[in-house]
């Protein structure tokens, strides 16, 4: 898996779900923009329109996604569960009040694409990335 880092930072404004997916799937985040915008922009885009953008982006290209949310301690122990296959993790972030996305593997997180590298407070979703 290439590492892939944000390039643009803050609420509504952030890519990291776009690093997270293009670590995983193995794109470049220039390929990205369509969906990215989705998110960006509040008041034009709602989250389902955002959500369809990014699964018809993964599925553009052979993946899909399942999203399930958990409270904190089952999700750290969903986590510890997948050996082989990275998850991505959603949890508040550090550098604000709102949600960041980091990659785990064996319960440990093994990407963050926010330069800081400082992570997430506590897990609020868990998504899987499957090839279809």
């Amino acid at each position: 898996m290439k590492k892939i880092f944000q390039t643009k930072f803050g609420n509504h404004k952030s890519n990291c779900l776009a690093a997270v997916l293009c670590s995983i799937i193995g794109c470049k985040i220039e390929t990205t923009f369509k969906f990215d915008a989705t998110w960006q922009e509040p008041n034009e885009f709602s989250d389902e329109v955002a959500r369809k953008a990014t699964y018809d982006f993964l599925k553009s290209r052979g993946f899909a996604m399942l999203s399930y949310q958990y409270n904190d301690i089952m999700a750290r122990n969903i986590a510890k569960s997948f050996s082989e296959i990275p998850i991505i993790m959603v949890g508040k972030s550090p550098q604000g009040n709102w949600n960041h996305t980091v990659i785990y593997k064996s319960g440990q997180m093994i990407h963050d694409p926010h330069p800081d590298g400082k992570g997430i407070l506590g897990f609020e979703f868990i998504c899987l990335v499957v090839k279809i």
